[in-house]
C-alpha cells in the first residue's frame, strides 16, 4: 500500500490569510490541541469549504483538522478549497490510491496528535458548540469511550435522526441509526483499542461504520448520548443512500461471518440477517431491479415469517411506480376501490399524553407547553374517530372534499372553540398539496403546527393530551365493554399506524385519588363508575405502553408533584428536547391554555406544582367506601404498585 502524502498548510501565505480571515489565531496555536477533527474527502471538494468553515466557527478554539483527499479526481480543487482556507490548524493528506472511507479515517486518526479524535463528511457541518460540548463530556467523565449526539438532516430532508445507542443489556447492535459513525468523538485510545476501521472492499459503500461499533461494543464501549443535535448530515435527495444499499446482503454476510460467534451468542444473528436483505431488497426494488429484490425479501421472510416480509414480498412482483402511485393515492380517482393512505414518506414524530382523566393530565399538559419547542392545544376529543372516517370515506371522496370532511370533524365538535384558530386557510391550502402530501398524517401535522403557529410558536414537535383516546370506544360511546381491560385502547392503536414513531407519555396517578377526583368534578354519580372507568383505562393503557415500552415512558403522578425537576428532564431527554426551567414555573401560562380557564374543574391547573392532594382519597372515602374501592380496583392498584385501597392513610 502506498504511503499517504502530507501536505501542511503552513506556509507564511496562509497564514497571512489565516491573519486576514480569522482573529487571535496565532494566540490559538499556543494552546495545546485537545481534538482533532477528520474529514475525508472523495469527490467532495464543493462542499468542503462549507465544512471547513463551521469547523472555524467552533467556540473551542484549541483543535486541529486534517483533510484527507482519497486519491479524489478533483485532488487539484481539494487542496486549492484547503490553501483558501488558509488556516494553519487546517493540514491535508493525500492517498496515492483510493482506500474508501474506512481507511480515510484510519490515515487522518493514525496522523491525530490529539486525546480525541471526531470523524466529519465533507460534505457535512457542525453547530457552533459542538466540539466544546463533546470534549467536556469525555473530559467530565474519563470511562467514557465516546459522545455523541442525534443527528439533523438538512437539505432534501429536515428533520432530527436519532440514535438512541444498542437497548440495553445488549452488547452490539444489530441495525443502522443506533450511533453515529461521522459525529462521534472518540478517544484515539479506544479506537487503537477496537483496531480501527476495517478496509474490506465489501465494506467501501458506506458499512464501515457499523462493522467498527459491532466491534465496538463487544469491547465494552460506554457511550454518551446527547440529545440536542451538533452534527448537520447534508441530504441531497430522498433516495441518495439506495445505491450503496443494493448489496447489503453480502456486506451482512461479511460481517455477520466475521463476528461469528458474537451473533449466535447473543442471539442475534437471525435479525441482524433478516433487517439487511430487507434493506437491500428495497434498494434494488426501487432502481429496477424487482427479480434480485424479490429474492432477497424471499430470503427474509423465509428466515423469519412475518406479516410485514410478506407484504415486501409480493409488492416486489409489481412495478415501483404502481406501489408508489396506490401509496401516494395519485391512482384514487382512477380505481375508486383504492383510498388515500395514513401515512406518507415523512415519518412525523408528536407525542400523546395518555392513561385516565383526572391524572394530573391537564398540569402536564401545562409544563409540556411553556417549553419552546413544544406545543400542546386543548383536548381534540376526535382524532380516533377522524381516523376510522377517513378509513372509510378515503375510497368515496376526491381529496379536498376529504380534507373539508376530515377538519369537520373537529370544527364542528361542541369545544372546538377553546382551540381559538382559523380552520379555513388551512383547509384552502391542505387541498392543493401535492400528490404525495395526500395522507392523513401529514393533514393533522399541519392542523397541530397551524395551531402553534396561530398561537405564536414554531415547535419542534407537537403533542396531543386526549384522555378520550385512551378509552375503548364501545365505553366512549355509552356500552360497557364484555372484557374490561383485556386489549388495548383501539384509539391509541389508530393513532399509531397514522404515527408509527410517535412517543407516548402515560402519566399514571393513585386510583383512589383519581376516582375522588371524578367524583368530585361531577363526571360520575356513583363511586362504582368512577372505578370501573379508572380499572377500564388504566389496565387497557398500561398495556399499550409495555407493547410498545421503547416509545413509551411512564410518568407517576405523585413524583412530578414531589419532584418536578427530576420527572420534568426525564421527560425532556424521551422526548428529545433539552430540559426549560420555565417549564417548573408555569403556572402563569395556564391562562393561555384556551380549555383551562374555561373549566372550573381546572382550576388547580392555575396554581404552582404542589404535592397536597396525593393520598388524600383515603383520609375522605368511608372505611365501607374503601373497602368497596378495593374490591373494585386492589388488582390494578397493586399493578401500579399503589398500597391497598384499605390502607390507613397516611
Amino acid at each position: 500500500m502506498t504511503a499517504p502524502t502530507e501536505h501542511p498548510r503552513e506556509s507564511p501565505e496562509a497564514s497571512e490569510a489565516q491573519g486576514r480571515g480569522a482573529e487571535g489565531v496565532a494566540d490559538v496555536l499556543a494552546l495545546d490541541p485537545i481534538v482533532t477533527v477528520v474529514v475525508p474527502c472523495y469527490r467532495q471538494a464543493h462542499f468542503l469549504t462549507e465544512c471547513l468553515e463551521s469547523i472555524q466557527a467552533q467556540t473551542l478554539p484549541n483543535w486541529r483538522a486534517i483533510v484527507v483527499d482519497d486519491a479524489s479526481p478533483d485532488g487539484g480543487a481539494i487542496a486549492k478549497v484547503v490553501e483558501e482556507i488558509g488556516d494553519p490548524r487546517i493540514r491535508l493528506i493525500r492517498h496515492e490510491e483510493n482506500r474508501g472511507l474506512g481507511g480515510s479515517r484510519n490515515t487522518g486518526i493514525r496522523a491525530a496528535e490529539t486525546e480525541y479524535v471526531y470523524p466529519l463528511d465533507s460534505d457535512d457541518r457542525i453547530t457552533p458548540d459542538c466540539l466544546e460540548r463533546l470534549v467536556g463530556e469525555l473530559e467530565a467523565d474519563p470511562t467514557l469511550d465516546c459522545a455523541y449526539a442525534d443527528v439533523q438532516l438538512f437539505g432534501r430532508l429536515t428533520y432530527v435522526l436519532e440514535f438512541p445507542g444498542p437497548p440495553e443489556g445488549r452488547p452490539m447492535v444489530r441495525t443502522e441509526h443506533t450511533i453515529p459513525g461521522a459525529g462521534t468523538m472518540l478517544r484515539k485510545s479506544f479506537w487503537e483499542k477496537v483496531g480501527g476501521y476495517d478496509e474490506a472492499d465489501v465494506l467501501r459503500s458506506g458499512r464501515e461504520d457499523f462493522e467498527f461499533w459491532v466491534r465496538a461494543f463487544a469491547a465494552g464501549c460506554n457511550a454518551k448520548r446527547l440529545l440536542e443535535p451538533v452534527y448537520e448530515y447534508r441530504i441531497l435527495h430522498a433516495s441518495m443512500s439506495v445505491n450503496c444499499r443494493r448489496q447489503d446482503d453480502a456486506i451482512a454476510a461479511y460481517i455477520y461471518e466475521k463476528h461469528r460467534a458474537l451473533f449466535d451468542e447473543t442471539g442475534e444473528a437471525n435479525g441482524f440477517l433478516c433487517s439487511w436483505y430487507e434493506q437491500a431488497s428495497y434498494a434494488n426494488y426501487i432502481v429496477g431491479d424487482r427479480r434480485r429484490a424479490f429474492d432477497l425479501a424471499l430470503r427474509s421472510f423465509r428466515k423469519a415469517p412475518s406479516r410485514r416480509r410478506l407484504k415486501q414480498t409480493i409488492k416486489a412482483l409489481f412495478p415501483f411506480s404502481l406501489n408508489r402511485a396506490i401509496a401516494e393515492g395519485s391512482l384514487h380517482r382512477a380505481v375508486p376501490f383504492l383510498r388515500y393512505p395514513l401515512r406518507g414518506e415523512e415519518r412525523q414524530r408528536p407525542f400523546f399524553v395518555i392513561g385516565v382523566g383526572r391524572s394530573g393530565n391537564t398540569l402536564f399538559r401545562r409544563i409540556l407547553t411553556s417549553h419552546s419547542q413544544l406545543h400542546v392545544p386543548p383536548e381534540s376529543f376526535v382524532l380516533g374517530a377522524c381516523i376510522r372516517k377517513y378509513r372509510a370515506m378515503g375510497s368515496k371522496m376526491n381529496w379536498p372534499d376529504l380534507v373539508s370532511f376530515v377538519f369537520a370533524q373537529f370544527q364542528f365538535h361542541p369545544e372546538f372553540h377553546l382551540f381559538e384558530m382559523d380552520l379555513e386557510p388551512l383547509v384552502t391550502r391542505l387541498s392543493q398539496v401535492a400528490a404525495r402530501d395526500r395522507n392523513l398524517a401529514y393533514l393533522f401535522d399541519a392542523f397541530y403546527r397551524e395551531h402553534a403557529a396561530q398561537h405564536g410558536k414554531t415547535p419542534l414537535y407537537w403533542g396531543d393530551k386526549t384522555p378520550m383516546n385512551s378509552l375503548d370506544d364501545r365505553v366512549a360511546a355509552g356500552d360497557r365493554p364484555k372484557h374490561i381491560g383485556q386489549g388495548v385502547p383501539q384509539t391509541l392503536e389508530r393513532i399509531r399506524k397514522v404515527f408509527p414513531d410517535a412517543r407516548f407519555l402515560h402519566i399514571y396517578r393513585d386510583g383512589c385519588d383519581c376516582v375522588l377526583s371524578h367524583l368530585r368534578g361531577g363526571f360520575f354519580a356513583s363511586l362504582e363508575d368512577a372505578a370501573n372507568r379508572w380499572r377500564h383505562v388504566e389496565s387497557q393503557t398500561r398495556r399499550f405502553a409495555e407493547r410498545y415500552r421503547s416509545q413509551s415512558l411512564d410518568v407517576r403522578y405523585e413524583d412530578l408533584v414531589s419532584n418536578p425537576r427530576e420527572v420534568v428532564e426525564g421527560v425532556c431527554s424521551f422526548l428529545g428536547v433539552p430540559f426549560e426551567e420555565a417549564m417548573l414555573e408555569s403556572e402563569s401560562n395556564s391562562k393561555a391554555l384556551g380549555d383551562v380557564p374555561a373549566w372550573s374543574w381546572h382550576a388547580q391547573v392555575a396554581k404552582p406544582i404542589n404535592a397536597k392532594n396525593p393520598g388524600k382519597a383515603r383520609r375522605v372515602f368511608t372505611a365501607e367506601e374503601r373497602e368497596r374501592l378495593q374490591a373494585l380496583i386492589g388488582d390494578e392498584l397493586a399493578a401500579f404498585g399503589y398500597p391497598p385501597a384499605t390502607a390507613d392513610p397516611e
